[in-house]
């Protein structure tokens, strides 16, 4: 049955079903009201509570293993009780996302986080209203509201305006449910190609491991290596310190003076692999601050959070960030990134860094990380061999990213369709 629509008055809402109406968050549901924290008995200063916190809520539930808790006086902070069935949406961090509170009894909820409520005892309302705040998300307007070029704040005024759909509570409750039912379905293929997606990850890291420890020759002999890292390298190999074998070649300049060279920062490097993603020139930037010169075929670092392991070995002349090292080597390019994206080189950099509150490393530090060195030929044959490798088992991620993707997209689509009425769920009912 053809259903007669109009349009909504929102560009990015679209056309409604007629008998539906536009308002605000506000005309159907209560921003929790804060409740100040009285201190326990006998401490008449300050208590401690646990907390949830903006790095708790993920679309799909609270994330119970980020547990936090906070020393505060009554007087310094106001928070808000828990409760199940609230929603909750992060006001910082990843802005508007949102999940339903599923437990009994709750922590409280610092106030980087809003608390929501439907005034109706309709429990499907909050959940309604969850999937509408995936939309809105999707749909670009709280890039805009939230002016994400500087700092993003959803505040609990703005969540009050944000515009929703006004339907009855038998079309929300045939909606909540519908998207439950097909989304619960496309999360379960989702978290199968996620585990997928892991054991090939965790594949590609032991096969470079293997490689760049113990070669790629199952017959050869081997020795003690007196390191801790590991046991024993073939026979012909040395264990070095990273100075001997590579150097920082700083070169700080006026990026002004390149605006047609590309440029590397640590977010244009994808952890792990390598790849460069979405480089821009100094020109599209727009970099103002000194930034490292490197050539064509040196290995750029990452020196910021080496746990991350962002390697790559530069395509082009270009510039990097300054958190970044151009690393020349005499031995074999192809073999010393890999050997520096290895778990061995990953932990000893994590190691050494982790000691301190911005994960980092320097100089001197790096030239102290250890590493199994082949002889010339060899380093060719272990790089050419994990060309060929790694390229294999990326083709594989590669397609199941982007099956990944592809679920992502149905699930933004149905949940558009139905919240906007342009899929009825009571007749599919």
């Amino acid at each position: 049955m053809m259903v007669a629509m109009k349009d909504s008055s929102i560009e990015w809402i679209g056309i409604i079903p007629e008998e539906w109406s536009v308002g605000r968050i506000s005309y159907r549901y209560n921003l929790a009201l804060g409740k100040m924290i009285e201190p326990d008995a006998g401490d008449s200063e300050r208590a401690q509570y646990p907390y949830l916190c903006a790095a708790n809520i993920k679309w799909n539930g609270v994330d119970t293993s980020i547990n936090k808790k906070m020393y505060f006086s009554a007087s310094e902070r106001l928070q808000y009780d828990v409760k199940r069935g609230d929603l909750l949406i992060t006001e910082g961090g990843s802005v508007g996302t949102s999940c339903i509170y599923d437990e009994e009894f709750g922590p409280v909820c610092y106030m980087q986080n809003s608390v929501i409520r439907a005034r109706s005892r309709n429990s499907n309302q909050n959940v309604f209203l969850r999937y509408w705040l995936e939309f809105v998300c999707n749909s670009g307007y709280l890039d805009a509201l939230c002016n994400k070029a500087t700092i993003s704040h959803y505040t609990k005024d703005k969540v009050s305006k944000t515009p929703l759909v006004l339907i009855g509570d038998s079309e929300t409750k045939a909606i909540a449910n519908k998207l439950d039912e097909d989304c619960a379905e496309i999360e379960a293929l989702a978290s199968t190609i996620e585990k997928q997606i892991t054991i090939l990850e965790r594949y590609r890291a032991s096969v470079i491991h293997e490689a760049v420890t113990r070669g790629i020759n199952p017959n050869a002999p081997f020795k003690a290596s007196h390191f801790n890292w590991i046991s024993e390298i073939p026979e012909n190999w040395e264990i070095k310190r990273f100075k001997y074998v590579g150097a920082v070649a700083a070169n700080l300049v006026d990026p002004s003076d390149y605006p047609n060279l590309i440029e590397i920062d640590p977010e244009n490097i994808e952890s792990g692999t390598g790849k460069l993603m979405n480089v821009a020139t100094v020109a599209e930037v727009g970099a103002i601050s000194a930034k490292q010169l490197y050539r064509k075929g040196q290995i750029i670092y990452s020196k910021i959070r080496p746990a991350l392991n962002k390697v790559v070995i530069a395509p082009e002349d270009g510039l990097c960030s300054a958190d970044m090292y151009p690393i020349e080597t005499s031995s074999d390019v192809r073999w010393l990134r890999y050997a520096m994206s290895s778990d061995l080189f990953v932990q000893q950099t994590s190691l050494i860094s982790n000691r301190v509150a911005m994960p980092k490393i320097n100089v001197d530090q790096m030239g102290t990380i250890a590493i199994p060195v082949p002889p010339s030929d060899e380093q060719r044959k272990i790089a050419d061999y994990l060309d060929a490798r790694t390229s294999a088992i990326d083709a594989v991620l590669d397609t199941k990213r982007k099956q990944l993707d592809v679920l992502k997209r149905r699930r933004q689509s149905l949940i558009y369709e139905y919240v906007t009425g342009k899929r009825r769920a009571t007749e599919e009912a």
